[in-house]
């Protein structure tokens, strides 16, 4: 990169991206490609085994896939937002403290300690309200989709109660199907958890690629 380059931005910011930013994006790398391998192949052959027990009930049961993946959505571009500003606010962190300590000299000669103390914990408290606000949007996802999965079994009782009293499935298929059903909304819960890790990686990637 150009000199001007290094002119134009802050020290503190650049060691932030290469350490922190980084970091965020190593995480999902490492844990998310096994997990997403993982989820997939569990979601298709329990698919498979719940189209073999019973394909009414297999098709009602995919209803809350969509619903699923829908909130994920909602939350990922939520979460994306949180998550730059908390990266932000990290590299800021980094900023102030590369300046403070870089010029301590400077700074105990014309006594600008407390000043200097100021700034960081301006940013300190800045970095604390963008966490938060990113651990709130995280808590209230878990919550979400279990009220969908609870929704999607509750159909699912209804339509199987439907066609038990017809006899199109027993007693015995039927809680059996319920038993595979919860097998397989775990991984698709486990997909859409992913997709918010992602998004919080794109924000730390964003400012990576701004270097490259």
């Amino acid at each position: 990169l150009s000199v001007s380059f290094f002119d134009r931005r802050r020290l503190g910011d650049i060691l932030s991206r290469l350490t922190g930013d980084v970091a965020a994006i190593e995480g999902v790398v490492l844990s998310g490609v096994i997990r997403l391998i993982s989820n997939v192949l569990r979601i298709v052959v329990f698919a498979g085994v719940l189209f073999f027990l019973d394909w009414r009930l297999a098709l009602t049961s995919l209803i809350a896939v969509p619903v699923f993946w829908a909130t994920a959505r909602v939350f990922s571009r939520r979460i994306k937002i949180a998550s730059r500003e908390v990266r932000r606010r990290a590299g800021s962190i980094t900023v102030v403290a590369e300046e403070s300590l870089g010029n301590a000299t400077l700074i105990q000669a014309y006594g600008r300690e407390s000043a200097e103390v100021e700034r960081f914990a301006e940013q300190s408290i800045g970095s604390v309200n963008a966490e938060l606000a990113a651990t709130r949007i995280g808590a209230l996802f878990s919550p979400l989709v279990d009220l969908v999965q609870v929704l999607g079994v509750m159909t699912i009782l209804g339509v199987g109660i439907w066609e038990l009293t017809a006899g199109h499935i027993t007693l015995g298929g039927l809680l059996a199907f319920l038993v595979f059903l919860s097998q397989l909304y775990q991984p698709v819960q486990g997909l859409g958890s992913l997709s918010t890790s992602l998004y919080a990686a794109a924000a730390a990637a964003e400012r990576i690629i701004e270097l490259l």
